[in-house]
Parts: structure tokens; C-alpha cells; sequence
């Protein structure tokens, strides 16, 4: 049975679902289903890819990439460490820009501006181009809150894209619901 609804797709003006019958939405469900194995490594996904005719592709974390930045909170040194862990779980499994077509941002959590810093550092040097930033405000602040200048000032000496989670993080899911 193919949802009515599928979460985050219908948000997308590049929905590949919008227009599609009961019959073609299974189909492109199937299609995508039948890729298994083909999109688990940097390699096989690059000839997917490739297959699909793109130069390149930006591919964000599943559920608990968009979550690492407050799945501790109030605990920073769980925060960043979890941060941490993710981001060398990244750089070692795929890279965080293997063969300069798969892009992958890294995570970082704005819990204490000092180690964001220090993380955003470290995966710039291990080849980061895009930094995910937590979703909406952090700690009832703006992300443009002065507070925040070292870190997007030092971001921009590296030269990463700053990216916002494309989905709800827990405390406004919790809200919408």
C-alpha cells in the first residue's frame, strides 16, 4: 500500500510523487526500493548517479543526522561528542565530498560556540564543504545572534555553505503535533 501522504516529499516543489497515480507512486516506490544495495557505498551510489545523468548530488543525513545536534539536551559534552562521532562516522565511511560529487554536510551543535568552532575546524580540514545548522532558533536565539559570530565567522574563512535542516528537529515536532 503506498501512504497517502509521505513526510517531508510533499513539502518539495521537486516531489517526484506530485502527479502520480495510485500506480505510478508504487512504481517509483518500487523502483527506489529495487536500489538497495546499489546506493549504500560512496562508489555504487557515484554509478547511480551517474546512470541518473547528475554531476553531482547534496545528500543529507537521515533522521538521526538532522537529531545529532540535541539529542542531549543540556548535556554538552554528550552533545559533541555525539557530534563528533557522527561527523568522523561521515568522513570515514564516505567523506564529506568523495570525489568531489557526493557532498555530505557535516553536523554541529550551537550548544557552546567554543567547541562548535573547534568541530567546525576540524571537519573543514578533513574536507567538509557544507556545515547542517540545527533548525530554527537555538536556546531562544536568533542563529544571527551576535553570540554566534565566531562561528560563522570562522566558517567563512574555511569556506563552507551553511545549510538548514530540512526537517522539524524533536522540540518542534513536538510542537506541530
Amino acid at each position: 500500500m503506498v501512504p497517502e501522504v509521505l513526510p517531508e516529499s510533499t513539502l518539495n516543489r521537486l516531489n517526484p510523487f506530485k502527479g502520480l497515480s495510485d500506480e505510478g507512486r508504487a512504481a517509483l516506490i518500487a523502483e527506489f526500493r529495487e536500489m538497495g544495495d546499489k546506493i549504500s557505498d560512496p562508489a555504487s551510489r557515484l554509478a547511480v548517479i551517474d546512470a541518473q545523468g547528475l554531476e553531482g548530488v547534496l545528500m543529507f543525513p537521515q533522521t538521526e543526522g538532522l537529531i545529532v545536534h540535541d539529542a542531549f539536551p543540556g548535556d554538552t559534552e554528550a552533545t559533541f561528542a555525539n557530534v563528533r562521532a557522527f561527523n568522523r562516522y561521515v568522513e570515514n565511511e564516505w567523506g564529506f565530498a568523495y570525489e568531489n560529487r557526493i557532498f555530505i554536510p557535516a553536523v554541529n551543535s550551537f550548544q557552546d560556540v567554543d567547541l562548535a568552532v573547534a568541530e567546525l575546524e576540524r571537519v573543514i580540514v578533513a574536507g567538509a564543504r557544507t556545515i547542517l545548522l540545527p533548525p530554527g532558533p537555538i536556546d531562544q536565539h536568533s542563529p544571527a545572534d551576535p553570540k554566534f559570530d565566531p562561528f560563522l565567522g570562522s566558517g567563512q574563512r574555511g569556506g563552507p555553505q551553511y545549510l538548514r535542516a530540512p526537517q522539524l528537529h524533536r522540540s518542534a515536532a513536538s510542537s506541530a503535533e
